[in-house]
């Protein structure tokens, strides 16, 4: 403990401590909130088995389509799981095959809400970073596009895009056809804990911000309107893949 003017103030190994202790609770937050939205993508998918399971015609391969969906949701909940665990590493990876994995696993929550999503990924694109950090950032920005339709139970056509190029830098584009953002909310959707549900928390946005920003150094912006929604994420070239050393030339 140290004193100054009369004032004791915890040492600096104590500081850490409690820095610590403040980060496992931050990042123990985010983790719950993904791992909540597809605990109930799983419910959900078990409820199918249950219905299918009930019916004679297709039963079996009805079945087989569900628990290949319900194994992709345990996959992705594991996938959170080591988000967290793996901390900083990075690898080259293909983003479109993340992708379309996790379209995949959110195909039930999808299908029952009529929403069709869309890849525009090159196979050829591919990512410096981390992988799990990654999907979830994809899977937050997804989430808030399909809660986007929530107040529009009859709109006849729901769809979210997803988008990647290159051009020096690595663009990520996420728009959805849902009700929009109020322009009043705008400036404060990254906020940590503002939301505008009665039962949200306003963790997603907020984590997905920290994400591009410290693991892939990018920038996150929102344009909104009352017919579409997208979010730009901007990675720099620099993050996008390691330096490749060269080896030294040989005289003849």
């Amino acid at each position: 403990m140290k004193h100054l003017g009369g004032l004791r103030f915890p040492s600096d190994t104590r500081i850490r401590e409690i820095y610590e202790v403040a980060r496992f609770g931050k990042n123990a937050e985010v983790v719950f909130h993904d791992l909540a939205n597809h605990f109930t993508t799983l419910s959900l998918s078990i409820s199918s088995l249950e219905q299918n399971l009930c019916q004679d015609h297709e039963r079996m391969r009805k079945y087989l389509e569900q628990t290949k969906k319900t194994k992709q949701q345990i996959e992705y909940v594991a996938d959170v799981l080591r988000t967290h665990l793996s901390g900083t590493v990075r690898e080259i990876f293909k983003p479109k095959i993340l992708v379309e994995r996790l379209v995949g696993a959110l195909s039930e929550k999808t299908g029952r809400s009529g929403i069709i999503i869309f890849i525009k990924i090159p196979d050829g694109l591919d990512i410096f970073g981390n992988k799990s950090a990654f999907t979830h950032i994809i899977t937050n920005l997804i989430l808030n596009s399909i809660e986007s339709f929530d107040s529009l139970p009859h709109q006849k056509e729901k769809r979210i895009c997803i988008k990647m190029w290159q051009k020096n830098d690595t663009y990520i584009l996420v728009t959805d056809n849902g009700c929009g953002i109020h322009t009043a909310f705008i400036k404060k959707i990254f906020d940590g804990h503002f939301s505008t549900k009665n039962d949200g928390h306003g963790i997603g946005l907020s984590a997905t911000r920290d994400c591009v920003e410290t693991i892939f150094g990018g920038t996150i912006r929102v344009n909104s309107s009352q017919k579409e929604t997208s979010f730009l994420i901007t990675i720099p070239k620099k993050r996008r893949r390691p330096a490749r050393a060269t080896s030294p030339k040989t005289k003849a």
